[in-house]
């Protein structure tokens, strides 16, 4: 009975670290698509700035 009890609680341990790992994907998957779509305004904002400077006629 003891080695079942020592199961057991081996495998709420595991099923706990499962559950933490788990919140802690979604955490960096959030934080992954909210760098992603910073990254895309920064690069859209380099296309306007270098359209600018393109369209500029330097004589």
């Amino acid at each position: 009975m003891q080695s079942l009890d020592a199961l057991e609680d081996k495998i709420d341990k595991l099923l706990g670290k499962i559950r933490d790992l788990e919140e802690e994907n979604s955490n960096l998957r959030s934080k992954l698509n909210q760098e992603r779509e910073s990254r895309e305004i920064v690069l859209k904002r380099l296309d306007n700035l270098l359209q600018k400077i393109d369209e500029v006629d330097i004589t």
